[in-house]
């Protein structure tokens, strides 16, 4: 896995959040980079560089990708975001994992947060 934003992933990132109908806000691209160390200005500036790309609800992931790539300035606001060492690997060896997206995990009646 990679420990530095590249385009793919983060035109992957984008269009989770595209293919639902939806538009890239602060929001919604703030949650989806919580395991990526990036403030929040970097975040407007990202979402504000996307609009100016033309980056919308109506691409493919490829067609985000290729947008992301063509804009040095895009390129250039990601190159040194990295990924958060804050990440706990679980495998999973039952049916009794919980992960209710907030970041805490429940294995059987333990919670990890």
């Amino acid at each position: 896995m990679f420990d530095f934003m590249t385009a793919s992933i983060l035109s992957g990132i984008v269009y989770d959040i595209v293919k639902e109908g939806v538009s890239v806000k602060f929001e919604n691209l703030k949650e989806k980079l919580s395991d990526w160390i990036v403030s929040d200005e970097r975040i407007e500036s990202i979402v504000e560089q996307l609009k100016t790309d033309g980056v919308n609800e109506d691409l493919n992931q490829r067609a985000i990708e290729r947008r992301v790539n063509e804009s040095q300035k895009m390129l250039d606001m990601i190159k040194d975001i990295q990924r958060s060492n804050n990440t706990i690997q679980i495998t999973e060896t039952g049916n009794n994992i919980i992960n209710s997206g907030s970041g805490n995990v429940t294995v059987g009646n333990i919670e990890v947060k």
